[in-house]
């Protein structure tokens, strides 16, 4: 188990450092409202660390950000 709040930090401190007041990338690359999907599939069983955190850096960007994971 995780530091929720501790980990809110960092992650704000993560996108601060990344995207400081705007990403230029995505102001320039994608369109207002456009949208994607991201899937990640495996041919073998595998284990992946830190998907908590991971979806929870996606929701702290835009608390909209559905993310599902099985």
């Amino acid at each position: 188990m995780y530091d929720i709040f501790s980990t809110d930090k960092l992650i704000d401190l993560w996108l601060t450092e990344d995207i400081g007041i705007c990403d230029l990338t995505v102001q320039t690359m994608i369109e207002p409202g456009e949208t994607g999907t991201f899937c990640m599939n495996a041919r073998e069983p595998m284990i992946i660390a830190g998907i908590d955190v991971a979806a929870r850096i996606f929701a702290r960007y835009d608390p909209t950000f559905p993310s599902t994971y099985v």
